[in-house]
């Protein structure tokens, strides 16, 4: 990586943010976190770049926020804070980006579960759930996924952030 990137004339995490990005594309969310295994610290940012690349796939972008953001950053940023570190509710615009996302992502699914007569649960929350969801399965099958599109974009036309959807 580090030839190809040198020959390229590129930065090596400039080689791996594109790579991950082109999985994300292609909707290969596992081997985008293969890819950043190594980058911790760069799932935040292909989590928040990566949304506009699933512009109307709300189960996609939910699987990109479990396994990039909910999953291993906040799992990384409890390991790496220390009970005599006042950092630790420090968090940068990029992982506050991707706590916003995840909360309008469980707003969507809210108004599209309640839309369709079914029951909601916090297991159902990315925010709260975290791992447990994706350990628990596809819930979101049930979901109307108009409800929760027209949902996404009614909640970014309100929202000082300026992702696409």
């Amino acid at each position: 990586m580090h030839h190809y990137a040198r020959v390229r004339g590129l930065h090596v995490l400039e080689c791996v943010v594109d790579t991950a990005l082109s999985f994300v594309r292609k909707e290969q969310i596992q081997e985008a976190c293969q890819v950043l295994m190594l980058f911790p610290r760069l799932q935040p940012l292909v989590a928040a770049l990566g949304w506009d690349l699933l512009a109307g796939k709300t189960t996609m972008r939910r699987k990109l926020m479990q396994s990039l953001w909910t999953s291993k950053s906040q799992a990384l940023r409890l390991e790496e804070s220390s009970p005599y570190d006042n950092k630790f509710d420090e968090a940068s615009c990029v992982e506050h980006l991707c706590d916003t996302l995840c909360y309008q992502l469980d707003i969507a699914s809210f108004v599209a579960c309640n839309n369709s007569g079914q029951s909601w649960s916090l297991k159902s929350s990315i925010l709260l759930a975290g791992k447990d969801l994706v350990e628990h399965g596809n819930e979101d099958a049930r979901f109307d996924p108009f409800v929760e599109n027209f949902v996404l974009e009614r909640l970014s036309v309100q929202s000082p952030l300026r992702v696409r959807l």
